[in-house]
C-alpha cells in the first residue's frame, strides 16, 4: 500500500560496489508505504534493466522509475522501447521513464554523440511511435531503424520525466515531457523559480501546466549519526563539485562563487589521485576528509539545501519543497530505513 504516494526515494545512490543491497532497500521502501523507487544507472554495477526487474520482483507495490537513463544515443531506441514496454506490462502500468542529458565523458568514451535537447527530442518521438504500435523506419543520431516495431501497442504509454536544472532544459521539459526531475540540493527559492519556468513553458505550449509533475529531490540525513550525515550529505555535495552541472547549481542557489570555487578546487585536489569513470568516484569516504569538506561549506548551504538534522529541521525542508510548488519529493542519499522518524512525523 502506498501511504505516501507524494514521496519517492533513490535506491543505490551514487557509486556502489554491491548492487545486491537494492533488494533490502526496495522492500523497506514498500513496507514504509513510499510511492516510487527511482533507480539510476552507472557502468559496472548498476545496469538499469537488471535493477528495475529486481525491484519489481521484490517490491511489486512500488512504482518504478528510471532516475535516470542518460546518454540515450548509447542505445538503439528499439532496445529502450522494449525495456519500457516490458516494465509497463510487468508492473501493470507502475513505471516511469526518467531521462536526462547524461555525461559527456561517458559519451566520448563510448564514441556516441553527446546528448542535446534536439537529440533527446528525436529519440523520445521514436519511443512514443513504437509504443503506439507503429512500424518505424528512421535514421537517427548514431542509430537507425528499418521497419522496426514492438509487435504490440501499449494501452498506456509510460510517462516520461526529464531531469533538468538550467532554464532552457526546464522549459523544454515543460513543453515536451510528462514530468520533471529537479536537481538535488536546491534551496526553496531555486525550486520555486524552476517551477515557474516549467509551468510557464507548458502554458506557452498549450498544455495544462498542472499536467506536468514536478519532483524536487531532498538529499536527506534525518536523525542519524555524524558518520551518516557526512556520507549522505557532505560527500554527495562534494561529488557534485566534480561534475560540470555544479556551475548551474551554484548559480540557481545563489551561492557565493568565490567560496564555491575554493570548494571545487579542494575537492578536485583530493580526488585527483583516484579518478573514476565519471570522475566523482574519487571523492574520499574517510571521515576526517569529509569533516574537512563540511567545515568548508557555509552552514546555511548545508541546512537550506538538504533535509539535514533532527526531524523538525528535515520536515521544514521537505515542506518548503511543496510550498515552492513541487508536486512530489524524492529522498536521496539516505536509504528508506533511515527515513522512519521523518515519515512518522509527516502530515500532508
Amino acid at each position: 500500500m502506498q501511504r505516501f504516494p507524494e514521496f519517492g526515494f533513490y535506491a543505490l545512490p551514487g557509486h556502489v560496489s554491491d548492487p545486491t543491497t537494492l533488494t533490502d532497500e526496495v522492500r523497506d521502501g514498500q513496507a514504509l508505504g513510499l510511492g516510487t523507487v527511482w533507480i539510476s544507472e552507472r557502468p559496472g554495477t548498476k545496469d538499469i534493466g537488471v535493477l528495475c526487474g529486481a525491484a519489481q520482483a521484490h517490491a511489486p507495490a512500488l512504482t518504478i522509475g528510471t532516475g535516470l537513463i542518460g546518454n540515450l544515443p548509447l542505445r538503439n531506441p528499439l532496445v529502450v522501447a522494449s525495456f519500457c514496454s516490458t516494465m509497463v506490462l510487468m508492473t501493470k502500468g507502475r513505471f516511469v521513464l526518467g531521462v536526462g542529458h547524461g555525461q559527456d565523458r561517458l559519451a566520448d568514451l563510448a564514441g556516441a554523440p553527446r546528448s542535446t535537447r534536439p537529440i533527446i527530442g528525436r529519440y523520445l518521438a521514436v519511443l512514443r511511435r513504437l509504443w503506439n504500435g507503429e512500424v518505424v523506419s528512421v535514421k537517427g543520431d548514431n542509430w537507425m531503424l528499418e521497419k522496426a516495431a514492438l509487435g504490440l501497442k501499449l494501452p498506456v504509454a509510460p510517462p516520461i520525466f526529464m531531469a533538468a536544472i538550467g532554464d532552457k532544459s526546464l522549459a523544454w521539459a515543460g513543453k515536451n515531457c510528462d514530468g520533471v526531475l529537479l536537481f538535488s540540493c536546491l534551496n526553496a527559492p531555486a525550486v520555486a523559480r524552476s517551477v515557474e519556468v516549467i509551468r510557464t513553458a507548458a502554458l506557452e505550449a498549450g498544455r495544462d501546466p498542472k499536467a506536468v509533475t514536478i519532483c524536487a529531490v531532498a538529499v536527506t540525513a534525518c536523525d542519524v549519526s555524524e558518520e551518516k550525515q557526512l556520507n549522505y550529505i557532505v560527500r554527495r555535495m562534494s561529488t557534485y563539485f566534480m561534475l560540470p552541472s555544479i556551475d548551474a547549481l551554484i548559480r540557481v542557489n545563489g551561492w557565493d562563487t568565490v567560496v564555491a570555487g575554493k570548494i571545487k578546487a579542494t575537492v578536485f585536489e583530493q580526488a585527483k589521485a583516484a579518478p573514476g569513470l565519471l570522475g566523482d568516484e574519487g571523492v574520499s569516504r574517510e571521515l576526517d576528509v569529509l569533516r574537512g569538506f563540511r567545515d568548508r561549506y557555509p552552514r546555511h548551504w548545508l541546512e537550506e539545501c538538504n533535509a539535514l538534522g533532527d526531524t523538525a529541521s528535515c520536515l521544514r525542508y521537505v515542506r518548503s519543497m511543496f510550498e515552492a510548488g513541487a508536486d512530489r519529493v524524492i529522498f536521496h542519499g539516505s536509504p528508506p530505513r533511515d527515513l522512519q522518524s521523518l515519515l512518522a512525523a509527516w502530515r500532508p
